[in-house]
């Protein structure tokens, strides 16, 4: 099914699309994955990035990030992560990749 990227409808796509990461996640690596922070960049016409911290069933700890960008019925989804101790190097790194985000003519045309 795809997710309604209609103007008044993003924020409730965007809450189902979040819970269904952190469960996905934590289902698929066990351990927890919490939400520890939202933004709301400045990309396409309406946009959030959630952040998380993450543990894995080998212990191992992760910083992952979920953005959303949408543009008109067009949607982004960019999802990433690193080992905790890159957090900052990686949120840096993935917040400018959310804000270069573009939708062109080109895109909008052949969507």
């Amino acid at each position: 099914m795809l997710p309604d990227t209609s103007a008044g409808s993003f924020t409730f796509t965007a809450e189902a699309m979040i819970e269904d990461y952190a469960t996905d996640m934590s289902t698929h690596y066990g351990g927890y994955c919490n939400e520890t922070e939202r933004l709301y960049p400045e990309a396409g016409d309406e946009a959030i990035t959630v952040r998380f911290d993450s543990e894995w069933d080998d212990g191992s700890r992760w910083y992952l990030q979920l953005s959303l960008v949408r543009k008109g019925a067009m949607l982004v989804i960019f999802q990433c992560g690193c080992p905790w101790e890159d957090r900052l190097e990686g949120k840096e790194s993935f917040d400018l990749i959310v804000e270069s985000i573009v939708f062109d003519e080109w895109t909008q045309r052949y969507r």
